[in-house]
């Protein structure tokens, strides 16, 4: 009845079939995805928790906000809300990109 044994745990999920036979197509674009939702969280995060626990944690969960920092020359409480933008949206760009290739890195042991 199945042709592969991906198919016996979920046949109807192609993403499912796709993790089980090794496929990287359905995980780059999850791992794309929570990179992407990642960017959106990690600045912030990496703000407070820079603030109040660890600079050096804070300053890699938010070195796209603190690149920009150092190649404006504009404080970041200085900044206007295009360059908010500009910082979030390199953000998401940076995560998604990290976390593509750390999950191909993955995949290939």
């Amino acid at each position: 009845m199945y042709n592969r044994p991906s198919e016996e745990r979920c046949p109807q999920s192609r993403v499912c079939n796709s993790l089980h036979n090794g496929d990287d197509e359905g995980m780059s674009k999850i791992a794309l995805f929570v990179g992407g939702v990642w960017g959106i969280i990690a600045p912030f995060v990496g703000i407070f928790f820079g603030l109040q626990v660890s600079s050096v944690v804070g300053n890699i969960l938010a070195f796209p906000v603190v690149a920009l920092v150092y190649l404006t020359g504009t404080p970041f409480g200085m900044w206007d809300s295009w360059q908010l933008v500009v910082a979030l949206t390199a953000s998401v760009v940076i995560w998604a990109f990290i976390f593509g290739f750390a999950e191909k890195v993955i995949a290939k042991r």
